[in-house]
């Protein structure tokens, strides 16, 4: 899948800056109704020696689909990984397009907690729950 077939699909690249932007491409899209969608391009540069995507690459892919869908669902001025434990089903070969599914499991006052899924042709590749604080104003 190309930039132009990406496009075709709705898919937005996000601006990344630092680690993030080296692990990237990330992408976004928003569906009919309102729903935003998450994906990451992989390529050869995230393969780890065994010829499959590094798990350390889905992992950040993972925090950053869940932590962006979190951000959404809140009004704090910010948000920090406090925990994320990600479970591998299955391996992912170059070229691709990881795309995540995310949803708020419970929002406290100053936690959030979240599930996601990474999905390749719409298999199950990998699973997250994670837990984020949420940074309030200081008064």
């Amino acid at each position: 899948m190309d930039d132009s077939d990406l496009a075709d699909d709705g898919w937005t690249p996000v601006a990344s800056r630092g680690f993030m932007g080296d692990v990237g491409p990330f992408l976004t899209r928003t569906l009919p109704g309102g729903e935003v969608r998450y994906a990451m391009r992989v390529e050869e540069r995230h393969l780890n020696a065994a010829g499959i995507v590094h798990g350390g690459a889905i992992m950040t892919f993972l925090d950053h689909a869940l932590g962006t869908h979190g951000a959404r669902a809140h009004d704090a001025p910010g948000q920090a990984t406090m925990s994320l434990t990600v479970s591998f089903v299955e391996g992912v070969v170059a070229p691709a397009l990881l795309e995540a599914d995310v949803e708020v499991v419970r929002a406290a006052r100053s936690v959030l907690f979240l599930r996601g899924s990474a999905r390749v042709d719409g298999r199950i590749v990998a699973t997250a729950d994670g837990v984020w604080k949420l940074r309030r104003p200081r008064s």
